[in-house]
């Protein structure tokens, strides 16, 4: 029997050279870049029978300021309210002129209201016609939430005269907002952080009546309390608890890197 012929092998083709890639990326996702930072502040001792208004703004805080500088994009992840009694004994007794055992009401603000009745024996029932429940204050009481910021609605302006100068702004509605806020230094000095910080922990609203982009100075909603306590005399500085906030924050997106620079005139030569 004959052998039989091997068929003829076909020549290998030439593996193909696999393109090399470059080791620099051609993007970075801006959003990847990012942030946090945890930072707590200490504020006034709180007094009894009067009504807190708990707001802040990142401007309060001066190293997360200083962090949001390096950022496009910040805001508020969480806050934080540590309520510590500076007394948590109390004796009871028939005298009529002792002072009594604290309790606190707390409703949340989510809205930025700051009317409050004018006598404030009517605090506590300003309170609980929004549900707020006495709560004994003899031991430490944090209240936890994520906090918001508002925005305006349809803007409307008034002129003295009809052609002078803005008398009057109003807006029709008011939106809650949980999104990103502009970081500071987008449209100012580079490298530097406005000290525009509205009033935390104050007795009614701040007046942010200023022609500029209040970045750091966004205010954040907050939660109203009071403090009962009977007997306490008229005393307005008789402190009642120690107060801190504790805020974090979270930012994203990078800056451009001239922006975080503290000399103008090392900007000028990096540019040229």
């Amino acid at each position: 029997m004959p052998a039989r012929k091997r068929p003829a092998r076909r020549p290998r083709r030439a593996a193909a050279k696999k393109a090399r890639r470059s080791r620099v990326p051609r993007s970075i996702n801006p959003n990847a870049q990012n942030a946090s930072s945890i930072e707590t502040i200490d504020v006034l001792s709180i007094n009894p029978n009067r009504l807190y208004f708990n707001t802040f703004s990142l401007a309060n805080f001066p190293r997360s300021s200083q962090i949001a500088l390096n950022y496009k994009w910040y805001k508020a992840e969480y806050v934080e309210w540590e309520y510590t009694p500076l007394f948590t004994n109390f004796q009871a007794d028939n005298a009529e002129t002792n002072v009594s055992v604290p309790y606190m009401l707390q409703v949340m603000n989510r809205t930025q209201d700051s009317g409050a009745p004018a006598d404030p024996a009517l605090y506590k029932q300003f309170l609980q016609s929004q549900g707020a429940i006495p709560q004994k204050f003899t031991k430490k009481i944090t209240i936890r939430y994520k906090p918001n910021w508002c925005s305006p609605g349809l803007m409307a302006f008034a002129r003295e005269g009809g052609i002078g100068p803005l008398s009057q702004v109003a807006s029709g509605g008011l939106t809650m907002n949980n999104g990103w806020l502009a970081a500071p230094g987008t449209g100012g000095t580079p490298g530097l952080v406005p000290e525009v910080a509205g009033t935390i922990n104050g007795q009614g609203q701040a007046n942010l009546n200023y022609a500029i982009n209040l970045t750091t100075g966004t205010q954040y909603n907050g939660h109203t309390i009071l403090i009962q306590q009977d007997n306490v005399g008229t005393n307005e500085n008789v402190g009642v608890c120690d107060l801190v906030c504790r805020v974090k924050w979270v930012f994203k997106g990078p800056a451009p890197y001239f922006k975080v620079l503290r000399d103008p005139e090392t900007v000028k030569q990096i540019l040229t």
